[in-house]
């Protein structure tokens, strides 16, 4: 998240909770008005923070993957004692989890 996206949802989180309001609750329907603009504001700044999270990581998943293939293509000619067709493991052998399924012990 971004510094922007976290002010807007402090601010957001701020205005529900506060006792304090732009528009008195005694107003019928007005009342309630700046509270659910504050819960849109919230839950559309969650939203796009999640949504370039997710982004950010499958791009990740797609980065290593391609470097392990370039690493591959780059040590082909090369005797390295590994058999042939047999690739290393991108990066410095970590794995990036994309689904927490493929965590050991995660849901399934």
């Amino acid at each position: 998240m971004n510094w922007k996206q976290i002010i807007a949802l402090v601010a957001s989180i701020g205005t529900i909770a506060s006792p304090i309001d732009l528009i008195p609750d005694a107003i019928p329907i007005l009342g309630l008005s700046d509270d659910a603009v504050a819960v849109v504001v919230a839950g559309y700044t969650l939203y796009k923070a999640v949504k370039a999270f997710r982004a950010a990581r499958v791009a990740k998943a797609a980065g290593g993957a391609a470097k392990g293939a370039a690493d591959a293509a780059k040590g082909a000619g090369k005797p390295n004692g590994a058999s042939p067709g047999t690739t290393p493991p991108p990066g410095n052998g970590a794995k990036i989890i994309v689904d927490p399924g493929e965590q050991p012990g995660g849901r399934k």
